[in-house]
């Protein structure tokens, strides 16, 4: 009962030194799992799984910094920003936050779950008049292929071209 409040605090506070770790504390201490929603500094929403390293990581807004500077620096706000291997939708709701009137998002995740997940964030945030969503998988070759979701992972898949018989998702060249 007192840890939502203690997020909802944390999470709307301005940045403070040691405002990650004292809420990453608070997840150990309160043993925290399951969905949660957290909000990252730019000022989007990202439904995170906790129970995941990899999910508490995007929850705490710790996800891939140093990449997202560099899509800050490259990614002004006008155009199209494609997500490819969107997962649970960090790059998409970075850029959505960003577009102007008549640009675009296009976040394409090929993982059945993972996807429905993805939707949800971009709902949660209100991006769906940027974000187009697809559930289709990215290849330089037309074609069908397996999608292989390792048993370790629930957020990382490749695509294996050679048991491709009767496979999906289709893989449309672009």
């Amino acid at each position: 009962m007192i840890f939502p409040l203690l997020e909802s605090l944390l999470f709307r506070l301005p940045f403070i030194p040691g405002r990650i770790r004292i809420l990453s504390k608070f997840l150990d201490v309160f043993k925290v799992h399951g969905l949660r929603t957290g909000r990252w500094s730019e000022g989007f929403r990202m439904e995170c799984d906790l129970s995941f390293n990899f999910e508490r990581a995007m929850y705490l807004g710790l996800y891939d910094l140093e990449e997202l500077a560099v899509v800050q620096k490259l990614f002004k706000g006008s155009g199209t920003f494609m997500d490819c291997g969107a997962n649970l939708g960090v790059y998409s709701m970075f850029a959505a936050n960003k577009v102007r009137q008549n640009d675009c998002v296009i976040g394409i995740e090929p993982n059945p779950s993972i996807f429905k997940r993805f939707v949800r964030n971009v709902k949660i945030n209100r991006f769906e008049s940027f974000v187009q969503t697809h559930q289709s998988a990215i290849s330089s070759e037309p074609g069908s292929a397996i999608l292989e979701i390792p048993a370790y992972t629930h957020t990382m898949a490749s695509l294996n071209h050679e048991a491709a018989a009767n496979a999906s998702p289709d893989i449309e060249k672009l």
